[in-house]
């Protein structure tokens, strides 16, 4: 599974959090993070996680949710 997080308010260390939680994190630039985690394969289980780190209700952060292409190893 595959997530994008648009910062909304940039300068949050939103990338640290989510790689010390197993997240595999791409900077794109200072608004936009891709993150992707081995252990999940189901936006429901992306969700689990975030709601775990304090991620998924905040309101400085738009989460975009892209399941793994066809074939892919989750």
């Amino acid at each position: 599974m595959r997530i994008a997080i648009e910062c909304l308010q940039p300068g949050a260390d939103i990338g640290k959090r989510l790689q010390r939680d197993g997240w595999a994190v791409e900077q794109v630039d200072d608004r936009l993070l891709l993150a992707d985690h081995p252990g999940v394969s189901s936006e429901s289980a992306a969700r689990i996680r975030l709601h775990q780190v304090g991620l998924l209700t905040s309101g400085r952060l738009r989460i975009h949710f892209n399941p793994a292409p066809v074939g892919a190893e989750a």
